[in-house]
This record gives C-alpha cells, structure tokens and sequence, in this order.
C-alpha cells in the first residue's frame, strides 16, 4: 500500500455493496473515486471523486480512468460492482434477445475486462508496496446455472474465467485478481440478501495483503445434521486420555451445498463418537467412526476428529443431562475424512475437510450435531478466491461472525482461490449498477 494517499476505484457504486466499500476505504486514507449512472459529484465527499458514467459502453473505461488518474492519482484497489440481467422464463431460457445479451455482456463482462486492462496498465506504474488489487463481484451463477437469468451467469462465468487467468499470469509481478462471491455459512447463494458491510471488511484485507499468499483457503462443500444419540458408555481411563466414553448415533443427514463437487446426499446408517477429556478438564477431544448410505444403497466410511471447549453448554449435552440445551456454535473444530469404493465418490478421498460445529439436543432429548463443512483447498501463491463471512455472511459470514450464521466473502484467484462473495437472488429483477 502507498505510504500517502493510495487511490480505489470503485466501478459500480450502488446503495448497498459500492456506498459500504467506498467509505471503508476513505475511513482508511484513501482517495477513492466512485462511478455509477445515478452519481452526483456535487455530492462527493473530502477525498472522493464522483463520477456519472454507463458501464453499457465498454469504450467509457478509458476515459473513467483518465479522469480517475489526473484528478486522484493511479488507482492501486480497483473493485468492478456493475452488474445487469434479464430474467427470463427458466422453461425457455434462449429466448432472451441477442441484442440484450450482447448489452448485458457488456455491462457484466467486457467493461470488465476493460477496467482490469486499464488497471494493470496502473499497477505497472505503481510501487512493490502498493496493493495493485482488482476485485470483481461476482456471484454463485459461475459455477451453478440459473436458467432464468442466463444473461448473467453467462456474464459472471467468462468474468470469473478472465480473473483467475490475470491472478495467474500476473502472480510474479505480484497483482492480484479477486472474484468476490457472498455465501450463507452452509454454502448457500445469499440472494438477494447482500451484506454490504462484509464486502467492505472483506476487501480491505485483501487489500492490505502484499500478494495473493499461498496459504490454503476454504470452499464451502456440505453440512452435517446427526442424531439420535441416547445411550453412553463409559470406557474408563485409556493410554489416549482420561475417561473415554462411547456414544452411538443412528440417524442424520449429509448433503452438499450447490456448486460442490461431487454433489451428494447421505443418511447415516450408523455411527459411534469416541470421546475423551483433557486432563485440565478444558478441552473434550472426539473420534467420530460413521457409515454413511446415499439413496442407492452405496456407502462411505467418514472419519471426524474434532475438539472442543468444555464450555458448560458443552458438557451438560455430553453427559446428557436433563435439562441440556443446543448449544451455539464456536466452541468447537473438527477435521474430516471419506473413504469410499464407489468411483462418483472417490474424489473425496484425496480431499480434506475442516468444520465448525455445534452440538444440538431434540424436542425428543436426543443429543446431535450440526456441522457446516469446508474443503481445504492449498494454496498456490495465487489466490484468486479469498473468502468471509458478513453477519449472516462467512467468503466465509462476515461482519459480525455469529448467529445470523454468516454469509461468507470468499476470494479467489488463478489455481488458488477466486473471492467469493455470493449474493443471494431470492427475487426476480434487472439492476444495472
């Protein structure tokens, strides 16, 4: 980052998502210039650049970016938020117009790709220090197709393709290349429930890392719901620590979010959570054994290690007592494995899974688990898809990482990770941004 005054570019900024990232970046020292249609630039703020401009005319970019240059300096954050689509009847997704699709791949795609252009003509110029990061929103539809707004997944498809080839081909000179995508923290597309303020949070520390790093990130890849556990057994002292108990379970579901791969969806068929508590009494430690059956009969084997906080909420579910309640999630982590002979899920034996949990008591008094799961995706020293989380948000839910179980912002770029920060579509609309 520059040691005066760096400069952001925010290119589409609407009420929501572009109004939370611009005044975050000011409240940071930036100069930052804001572009949209509707824009006032009586209205700009110290430090701020307000510019009208129609991202439907690729051809506009050049001079943004003129205007940008001469009146702030070179923008070292570039964050694309302009977005357009057509809905369409889902049955008969072709019949969109040529001439709306070629506008709305102008607005979502082409400007795009104009604007990143023009940036790392900047970045060029730019000192090792700045952060020379461009970030585009995006969306789920690049990797789950809704026919009904086809114009827009086509455009966050090829927008998202370009990205992770920029993260990837310009990782050495050290620019980096995001696709934002917001997600529920099980994985879900927030709609249009959009979390401004964790898109805010979320691109600011990208912004503040020097390069797209190689450490692993996380995709959002299934949720665990188990149950039935009614009996103990205690086992006594043994070698790997004090007081093991066995609890078995029998029943539960284990189901992919959308875009993962290999989709699925599992019921337990049995399962047995092997139990032991630190000597200080503050840490339980658990060994999770489960067969797992999708609805034809195949099965896997899935293995959990997890550890958790002997935090009260905790310990009465534990030991079952009566009066326990489901506990909130934080106290506790796992790490997760497959095993399985059947070839659609033999590409999850060379992954591994990180979770949060929480542990969970039915009307009934039978305790369970709650598990939302990620795959461990390594790092490649481009890190196209980062993520968060937004209140309801995790990248990952983000501002505020709790209950409204946070929808995420994720990142990535080239072979790493493209920032995911999803929006949530649950209306049917044409914006333009």
């Amino acid at each position: 980052m520059s040691t005066s005054h760096p400069v952001a570019l925010i290119l589409g900024a609407g009420s929501n998502t572009g109004r939370h990232v611009a005044a975050a970046f000011l409240a940071q020292g930036y100069r930052v210039a804001t572009v949209s249609r509707s824009s006032k630039p009586e209205e700009a703020e110290a430090n701020e650049l307000r510019i009208q401009s129609d991202f439907s005319d690729p051809g506009n970019i050049d001079q943004i970016f003129t205007k940008v240059e001469a009146e702030l300096g070179i923008p070292e954050v570039v964050v694309y938020n302009a977005y357009t689509m057509n809905p369409q009847n889902a049955q008969d997704p072709l019949a969109l117009p040529v001439a709306d699709l070629v506008q709305s791949l102008n607005i979502n795609t082409v400007s795009a790709y104009a604007a990143a252009q023009k940036a790392v003509l900047g970045f060029q110029k730019l000192p090792e220090t700045a952060s020379r990061m461009f970030i585009y929103t995006g969306n789920i539809c690049n990797v789950a197709p809704m026919p009904f707004i086809l114009d827009l997944g086509v455009g966050k498809s090829a927008s998202a393709h370009f990205i992770q080839c920029a993260a990837e081909g310009y990782k050495d000179k050290g620019f980096k290349f995001y696709y934002a995508d917001e997600r529920t923290a099980d994985g879900a597309p927030v709609y249009h429930d959009i979390d401004g303020a964790a898109h805010a949070k979320h691109f600011l520390e990208l912004a503040k890392g020097s390069r797209q790093e190689n450490f692993p990130t996380l995709e959002p890849a299934f949720t665990i719901r188990s149950g039935g556990a009614t009996s103990r057994f205690p086992v006594g002292d043994t070698s790997v620590g004090g007081g093991m108990t066995a609890i078995p379970f029998y029943n539960g579901v284990i189901e992919s979010v959308p875009g993962f791969s290999p989709a699925f969806k599992f019921n337990v068929s049995n399962g047995i959570d092997y139990v032991t508590v630190d000597k200080d009494q503050r840490h339980g430690r658990f060994n999770v054994k489960a067969v797992l059956t999708d609805e034809e009969g195949r099965n896997v084997v899935l293995n959990i290690e997890a550890i958790t906080e002997l935090h009260p909420d905790v310990v009465g579910i534990i030991d079952g007592a009566p009066d326990a309640k489901s506990a909130p999630f934080g106290y506790c982590v796992e790490q997760l494995r497959f095993w399985s002979g059947h070839e659609d899920y033999k590409p999850l034996e060379a992954m591994y899974f990180a979770s949060s949990q929480r542990f969970t008591v039915a009307p009934d008094g039978t305790a369970g688990a709650e598990l939302r799961v990620s795959r461990i995706v390594s790092g490649t020293g481009s890190t196209p898809i980062a993520s968060s989380v937004s209140s309801a948000v995790t990248s990952s839910n983000a501002p505020s990482v709790a209950p409204r179980v946070a929808p995420r912002v994720v990142s990535r770029s080239g072979n790493g990770l493209l920032a995911r920060l999803q929006h949530r579509m649950k209306g049917v609309f044409k914006v333009q941004g």
